[in-house]
């Protein structure tokens, strides 16, 4: 899988390297930054936006992945920020938003709720199980 890569300086955060085609649908698309001394000793939160969907990540350092809820509508923009917090929990720098690229429409496999990351675990394991009442068994019981 490709990577987008920003440089942070100062308040600027700029694109230095993403994939061709980001599709909907993406799960675990990876971020890589790069921070200049500015950037020094602050906790760092990567904030990723399409449209009205925005979720931060906290305590990044130098890597991050996509949330896929920002990935799911095709059409809109993907945007990257970062800001950072010193120790007294004042925001020291927030960076200008690095427009990655469009989303592109991907295959979906709508219809399948197995098939949604967000699931918790044990609709994930219904899933998997199926329908019991389907099953076609000779048991007994005493």
């Amino acid at each position: 899988m490709e990577i987008i890569k920003i440089d942070v300086t100062g308040n600027s955060a700029k694109v230095t390297d993403r994939p061709a085609i980001i599709t909907s649908g993406t799960v675990g698309l990876p971020v890589e930054f790069t921070f200049d001394s500015q950037w020094d000793g602050l906790s760092k939160t990567a904030v990723f936006m399409a449209g009205c969907v925005q979720i931060n990540e906290e305590g990044v350092k130098t890597n991050a992945t996509v949330p896929w809820e920002v990935l799911a509508t095709p059409g809109l923009w993907l945007s990257i920020g970062v800001y950072g917090v010193n120790e007294d929990g004042t925001i020291a720098i927030p960076t200008i938003w690095a427009n990655v690229c469009p989303i592109q429409v991907g295959a979906s496999p709508d219809g399948d709720p197995g098939t949604d990351p967000a699931l918790p675990v044990w609709q994930k394991l219904l899933n998997a199980i199926g329908d019991l009442n389907a099953l076609d068994t000779k048991a007994t019981h005493d």
